[in-house]
């Protein structure tokens, strides 16, 4: 499964990174001058005109040369907590998208992994760390269709939209192209899941 975060730069907490670069062991004093970097005033100007400096309270600003690892150390914790409780399942983090994954011996037992990591990690970015997951940018996707109704049928109550995609990355094999098998077996059914509803952070 994958995730988008919503302003993800702009809504980290930079009181909160602090302590969770802390407890990773982040180098703290590249940490300490970066902070005060992204405290520095910012201004609007047009042409001759400038308005009145503000001080941001909150976002690491993407462009640093640091910014990635920071976020990574800032969602770490989150990660591990989501990882520690579902052995099956692995997160991986690249800017600000999630990817979630899961292996098991069978659907149902797939599709019961990666709904109940997905509300527990959702639980996380959203009530831990305030961060707002982009609905319309989540996607699911499964090598199964049976995996692929089950989830549609699954993450009803999970509050995102999502795709599944069947035999993702065999276009190819043997020398033969599915191109064209592929796109005949997609207007039989699309398996596009339209989602709704609300997260229930009980798990």
């Amino acid at each position: 499964m994958f995730w988008d975060l919503s302003s993800f730069y702009e809504m980290v907490q930079l009181n909160k990174l602090h302590g969770e670069c802390k407890a990773v062991e982040y180098p703290m004093s590249i940490l300490n001058v970066c902070l005060q970097s992204y405290r520095w005033v910012r201004v609007l100007s047009l042409e001759s005109i400038v308005a009145t400096g503000i001080f941001p309270i909150d976002g690491v600003l993407a462009g640093s040369f640091s910014a990635t690892y920071e976020v990574k150390a800032y969602v770490a914790q989150a990660v591990k907590r989501v990882t520690s409780k579902h052995l099956m399942v692995r997160i991986s983090v690249h800017v600000d998208d999630f990817a979630q994954e899961a292996t098991a011996d069978t659907e149902e037992k797939l599709a019961q992994v990666l709904v109940e990591s997905s509300v527990d990690l959702k639980f996380e970015l959203e009530e831990g760390l305030d961060q707002s997951v982009a609905p319309s940018k989540c996607n699911a996707v499964t090598l199964s269709l049976k995996a692929t109704k089950m989830l549609n049928n699954a993450l009803g109550n999970f509050g995102t939209a999502a795709s599944a995609v069947k035999d993702l990355g065999v276009d190819y094999g043997a020398g033969k192209c599915f191109l064209k098998k592929k796109a005949s077996k997609s207007k039989q059914g699309d398996s596009r899941l339209e989602l709704s509803g609300t997260t229930d952070s009980s798990g």
